[in-house]
């Protein structure tokens, strides 16, 4: 329809009425479900990057930096070797304050202090020596642990006579314990699976 009558100029009112309507609710509503979302998505990005910007940012960026290269060498480490021991997280925060300024901070690894050396040592020999300790322990009482052993697969109470075994075994090599061991998990397993 014309907003107004072609042959006198009077405005036509249905369309004037038309017009001035403007959105309708839906598209409204629309609106608000849509753009509240992006709003706040484009505000915590705004204040994401702002915060990367800091100095704290960059600390915390610098810190974790120090510690993924720190897990990198861990992965590539062998197993025993004394840098598979070693907090990541706090070697990088120590790096960090020892280094001082974030940003000309250079990358590092990991390389153990003398103290951690001597730490990781002494905790080895305390280990070593606590598994003497107990091999003997279990060699004196191997009669009492065998009757409790066998009270305990009487009674059908199969894993725990793996466990009041299985150390000891480890320990002492000991080619019978090992076999009760091995008889006890079998039984356990399979009692587990037909009594669920």
């Amino acid at each position: 329809m014309a907003p107004s009558c072609p042959s006198c100029g009077a405005p036509n009112q249905v369309a004037a009425a038309e017009a001035s309507k403007g959105m309708g609710r839906g598209t409204k509503t629309m609106l608000w479900i849509v753009g509240v979302p992006v709003g706040l998505f484009a505000l915590v990005m705004i204040i994401g990057t702002m915060h990367g910007n800091t100095p704290e940012g960059r600390l915390h960026q610098r810190i974790r930096e120090i510690a993924q290269v720190c897990e990198d060498d861990k992965a590539k480490a062998v197993v025993t070797d004394t840098r598979c021991q070693v907090n990541c997280d706090r070697f990088a925060e120590q790096i960090v304050a020892r280094q001082g300024n974030v940003d000309e901070a250079p990358r590092v690894a990991y390389v153990p202090t003398e103290n951690d050396l001597r730490e990781q040592k002494r905790k080895a020999e305390k280990d070593a020596a606590d598994d003497i300790a107990q091999a003997g322990v279990c060699k004196s009482t191997k009669a009492e642990m065998t009757a409790k052993y066998k009270g305990l697969m009487k009674a059908r109470e199969y894993w725990p006579a793996v466990v009041t075994v299985r150390r000891c075994a480890q320990l002492t090599d000991d080619k019978d314990l090992t076999a009760m061991v091995a008889d006890a998990e079998i039984k356990s397993y399979v009692s587990d699976i037909e009594n669920p």
